[in-house]
C-alpha cells in the first residue's frame, strides 16, 4: 500500500516533518479500518508461534487485543471513527495494482506450499502444478511435526497469503467490526477509497488526524497523520504519545509548495497510476523519467529533483500547456486524474481549471445510499454487493489452498445467499494457487421467495422458518454431513439445535433472515 520507499524517506527526516505529542487527549481520530486489521493481526501474531498459526489461532484472541489497545486511549478521552474502503468492484481504476498484488500472492503461496511442508508426491490437487511438491495427506502413521516445518518465514507466508483462517483478514471483518461496535465506535464504508475519506474529515475539522499505515497520507492535502506503531500508552502515567506528520511541514522541508505533493506522487508512482500509464501511456506523454516509465516507480529523493527541475517549486504541473492539452482532449483521462487529484486532497485544483471535469461512478446516489446501509448498519460482507449489482463473485485463496471451492454443502450454501440477494446467475471465479490463471463458473440459481431487500415485510415466524429450510437443504446437498447429523444426538436438556453453519461462505444475509 501507498508509495514505495516514502516511510524510509520521511522517517530520515521525522525532525523536520513531525511532531511527538507527549500527551494526546480530548481529539477524534479516524482509523483506517482496513489498515488497522492488518496491524492488529500481525501485532496478535508476533506473541505465538507458527504452530499456533498452523492451527488456525483464535479469533476470540483478536477480539481481546483490540478492546485492550483501545482502553487506554478511551482513557485519554479520544475518540475513534474507523472507514473501510467500499468493496472491489466500485474501484475500477486499481485493477492494475491488484492484478500485481494478486501475483505476489500467488508467489507467496508457491512459497508455502513448496517450504511449508515436508516433500511428498501425491497426486496434485485442483489447481496445483505436477511440478509442484504438495503436503502428504493425513496418515496415521505419520508424525506431524516431521511434515509441517514451523518456521518464521511460514508464518510470515501464512499471514501475507491469508492461508489461515483466525488471519484471514476479510473472514475477521464479522468479529472485528462487533467489537468495534460494542465498544461504541463508528464505522462508515466510504464511497470511493477510505484513505480519501479520512483526508476529507481531517480537512474538514472533523477528526484531529488519521491513524493508518500507508504512506498515501504523507502526500495528501492539509493531512496530519499518525503511524498505528507511534502510539505507545506509558504504563505509569496511563498518557498516550504519538508522533503526528504533518504534510505542510514535509512540503515546506522539500521545498515544495503543499499543493505541489500530489505531483511528486504521480513522478513517484502509486497505486493509481499503473492504471492511466496502461491504458493512456501517462507517463510516456508527461515525458517522465525512463525508469518510472519502465517499472512504474521512481526513487522518492530523484522524483522531487525532477520535480523541481522540470517544474519549479510552485508552478502548477496543470498549467503545462502539453499536460493541460492532454487533459482537454481526453475526458476519460481528464476523469480519471481528476480522481487521482481528489485522492489526494487536490480535486480543486483540476476542477477549477476543468469546470466540467467529472469522476466514473459505477452506482447511483440512490443505489450508494442502499449500498452503505447494507454494509454499515446490517453489516453484510462485502462480496454481497459484488454479487448484487455485478452478477460477480470472487472464491478467496483459503478456500482454493482447502479445497473447499467445490464442496456440495458450501456451494449450496453460496447459491442460497445469491437467491437471498435476488440473482439467479451469478459467475463465481478463483485464482489458480499457482498459476494465476482465472477459472469462473456460472452458478444457476432457482428465484427466491424471499429476497434481501424485502425481507421485513415477512413475518418473523415465516423468516425463522425459511433460514431452517435452506439450512437443511445445504446440509442434504453432503450426504457425509447429514448422515452425521442425523447420528447426532443432542445432549440433554439442550435439544434444540438452532443454527449450525459456516459464517465464512455463508455471510450475515442468513441472520438477516432472523434478526
Amino acid at each position: 500500500m501507498g508509495i514505495r520507499g516514502l516511510t524510509a524517506y520521511v522517517a530520515a527526516r521525522q525532525d523536520a516533518c513531525a511532531t511527538e505529542v507527549d500527551d494526546l487527549k480530548n481529539v477524534t481520530l479516524g482509523v483506517d479500518l482496513d489498515s488497522f486489521l492488518h496491524f492488529a493481526c500481525r501485532e496478535l501474531a508476533n506473541s505465538y508461534n507458527a504452530q499456533w498459526l498452523l492451527l488456525g489461532g483464535d479469533a476470540r484472541a483478536l477480539y481481546v487485543w483490540v478492546r485492550e489497545w483501545m482502553q487506554p486511549l478511551f482513557k485519554r478521552k479520544i475518540r475513534l471513527k474507523f472507514v473501510r474502503d467500499p468493496p472491489g468492484m466500485l474501484n475500477i481504476i486499481k485493477d492494475v495494482t491488484h492484478g500485481k498484488r494478486r501475483a505476489e500472492k500467488a508467489d507467496k503461496t508457491k512459497a508455502l506450499m513448496r517450504g511449508l511442508f515436508a516433500t511428498t508426491t501425491p497426486s496434485s490437487p485442483q489447481g496445483v502444478d505436477d511440478n509442484i511438491t504438495v503436503p502428504a495427506p493425513p496418515s496415521t502413521t505419520t508424525d506431524p511435526s516431521d511434515l509441517v516445518q514451523l518456521t518464521a518465514d511460514a508464518a510470515t507466508n501464512l499471514m501475507d497469503t491469508q492461508a489461515v483462517f483466525a488471519f484471514a483478514r476479510k473472514a475477521l471483518v464479522s468479529p472485528f467490526v462487533r467489537c468495534l461496535k460494542h465498544a461504541g465506535c463508528t464505522i462508515v464504508t466510504a464511497p470511493t477509497e477510505a484513505d480519501e475519506t479520512l483526508g476529507e474529515m481531517v480537512r474538514s475539522k472533523a477528526i484531529y488526524a488519521v491513524v493508518a499505515r500507508d504512506s498515501d497520507y504523507l502526500f495528501m492535502y492539509k493531512m496530519r497523520y499518525i503511524t498505528l506503531s507511534s502510539i505507545v500508552v506509558d504504563p505509569s502515567s496511563e498518557t498516550v504519545r504519538a508522533t503526528v506528520f504533518d504534510t505542510d511541514q514535509l512540503a515546506a522541508a522539500s521545498g515544495l509548495a503543499p499543493e505541489k505533493l500530489v505531483e511528486w506522487a504521480i513522478v513517484c508512482g502509486n497505486d493509481f497510476t499503473p492504471y492511466v500509464d496502461l491504458h493512456f501511456h501517462l507517463a510516456e506523454a508527461l515525458h517522465l523519467p525512463s525508469l518510472r516509465q519502465t517499472q512504474g516507480n521512481y526513487n522518492i529523493g530523484d522524483a522531487l529533483v525532477w520535480l523541481q527541475t522540470h517544474l519549479g517549486p510552485s508552478n502548477n504541473w496543470l498549467d503545462d500547456p502539453e499536460f493541460h492539452q492532454l487533459l482537454a482532449d481526453d475526458t476519460d483521462l481528464l476523469a480519471h486524474v481528476y480522481g487521482i487529484y481528489s485522492f489526494y486532497g487536490a480535486g480543486d485544483q483540476v476542477k477549477s481549471r476543468f469546470p466540467h471535469a467529472s469522476r466514473h461512478s459505477v452506482l447511483s446516489a440512490a443505489e450508494w445510499k442502499y449500498v452503505r446501509k447494507m454494509l454499515d448498519k446490517l453489516m453484510l460482507p462485502s462480496f454481497t454487493i459484488d454479487v448484487l449489482y455485478d452478477q460477480r463473485r470472487s472464491i478467496n485463496k483459503r478456500s482454493v489452498l482447502l479445497g473447499l471451492s467445490a464442496c456440495p454443502m458450501l456451494a449450496a450454501a453460496r447459491a442460497g445467499t445469491y437467491g437471498l440477494l435476488g440473482q439467479t446467475h451469478v459467475e463465481e471465479y478463483e485464482t489458480c494457487i499457482l498459476t494465476g490463471d482465472r477459472l469462473t463458473r456460472t452458478v444457476q440459481v432457482n428465484p427466491c421467495d424471499m429476497v434481501l431487500k424485502t425481507m421485513n415485510q415477512h413475518a418473523k415466524s415465516k423468516r425463522v422458518h425459511k433460514a431452517k429450510a435452506m439450512v437443511l437443504t445445504w446440509v442434504e446437498s453432503s450426504p457425509a454431513v447429514h448422515a452425521a447429523m442425523a447420528a447426532w444426538h443432542p445432549p440433554k436438556k439442550q435439544p434444540d439445535l438452532k443454527y449450525v453453519g459456516y459464517d465464512d461462505i455463508i455471510g450475515v444475509a442468513v441472520w438477516g433472515l432472523i434478526d
